[in-house]
């Protein structure tokens, strides 16, 4: 009965270490689109300071034959479509895409939205910024992968 005991609490703990080894994008279509965007404004988001935010969501959605704008506000947007995102910076040993959040608007309602988490504990976390932007893009769109 003790080797149950042991066993179910170390696979418990095995488990609640599991939940922070995993990088994972995730993705959620408020509104389905029924056609894809030809052209995405990019609102700039000065809180995020990574030098790859912009430039790696610009060719995320030209990959997918969208074209985009950066414009400083949603105010100076021409396309019925628009993009805010947030990005954070991680650090253990060097910084890392940490998390970023992308959320996509038509005539200002959301359409949908996607989150990229990276987990503490995976060695994955250290991957290409872009990469990972081109994966949260893709689930921001209705990609399944």
């Amino acid at each position: 009965m003790l080797y149950k005991t042991v066993g179910l609490a170390a696979a418990s703990a095995v488990s609640a270490l599991m939940v922070g080894c995993a990088n994972t994008t995730t993705g959620k279509m408020v509104e389905p689109l029924e056609v894809m965007p030809t052209e995405v404004c990019i609102i700039q988001n000065p809180k995020v300071t990574i030098g790859e935010a912009i430039p790696s969501l610009q060719s995320a959605f030209q990959r997918r034959g969208i074209k985009t704008t950066v414009v400083r506000d949603a105010a100076s947007c021409t396309s019925e479509y628009r993009l805010s995102y947030v990005m954070q910076r991680s650090w253990d040993a060097t910084t890392y895409l940490g998390l970023a959040e992308l959320t996509l608007y038509k005539n200002g309602a959301i359409v949908s939205t996607a989150k990229y988490k990276a987990g503490s504990m995976t060695l994955t976390k250290w991957g290409k910024t872009a990469e990972r932007i081109d994966k949260t893009v893709g689930k921001l769109l209705g990609e399944s992968e």
